[in-house]
């Protein structure tokens, strides 16, 4: 379950951002991308904390798995700028395409 909390900002980020291109929102990409990164942000450290207290209640000793846990939120949380930059280029080139016809 602590691992799955980390792929909420992307998935988030993905979903929000495809209803910003269809045109069923009005937030600004940017803004989506700043969201997702706080988010995946704050979701690191929250599934840190639950793999933290699995660990302190099973009486076991080794920190590899809050660590691993907390990389992979590292991870997640800094790709959200790539997929906004993915997202951004679909957008203007969805733009132009219409501005032309």
């Amino acid at each position: 379950m602590s691992l799955l909390i980390l792929f909420l900002a992307p998935v988030l980020q993905i979903i929000l951002s495809a209803m910003r291109i269809s045109g069923n929102l009005k937030i600004r990409l940017i803004y989506i991308t700043l969201l997702a990164f706080a988010l995946g942000t704050a979701m690191t450290f929250v599934s840190a904390g639950m793999i933290s207290d699995q660990l302190a209640k099973s009486n076991f000793h080794c920190g590899m798995p809050m660590i691993g846990s907390f990389f992979m939120g590292l991870l997640t949380t800094f790709t959200t700028p790539v997929i906004g930059i993915i997202f951004l280029l679909i957008y203007n080139a969805r733009r132009k395409r219409i501005s032309l016809n």
